[in-house]
């Protein structure tokens, strides 16, 4: 799976884009998000696997997606991973959503209704058969990977 270059969380978006365009007015970013850590990538590197929704290995490189270490870091993790998810294979979306409902109930937070959807489907939000892997496709994808499913 390529991944140079593909923005999957807030730590990969380095412009921002993706939040600006989620809500173009900083000051209107909920409080929890505004007081949230961001993390350098010296603390990013010494977190467990399990301050991430999403761990895998991709061609040899260990990737960890959507930190969820604080209810900002997890609020975020929720947007990008919206954005995201039709990027990656049922099994990854299932992995991820099941690991950010933990992180909400954690953190206290609502849990979008399509969260819920996506941990019991692997189906993202807005699915786009062109850009996600087909349900066939995740076998392969997975021994490609080593996807490995983080449980909080």
């Amino acid at each position: 799976m390529r991944t140079a270059g593909v923005v999957f969380d807030f730590y990969d978006d380095l412009s921002g884009t993706v939040l600006k365009k989620s809500c173009p007015n900083p000051s209107d970013l909920p409080d929890i998000v505004k007081e949230a850590h961001i993390l350098s990538p010296e603390e990013r590197e010494v977190l467990r696997d399990e301050a991430y929704a999403l761990t895998m290995v991709n061609n040899g490189t260990h990737m960890r997606k959507f930190a969820c270490v604080d209810a900002g870091n997890t609020a975020l993790s929720i947007l990008y991973f919206t954005e995201s998810a039709s990027l990656l294979p049922h099994e990854a979306v299932k992995t991820a959503a099941s690991n950010l409902i933990d992180a909400c109930q954690e953190f206290e937070l609502p849990i979008p209704e399509w969260i819920k959807m996506a941990a019991k489907t692997g189906m993202s939000k807005t699915r786009n058969p062109s850009r996600q892997p087909s349900q066939s496709d995740d076998v392969e994808w997975n021994q490609r990977t080593n996807l490995t499913s983080v449980q909080g």
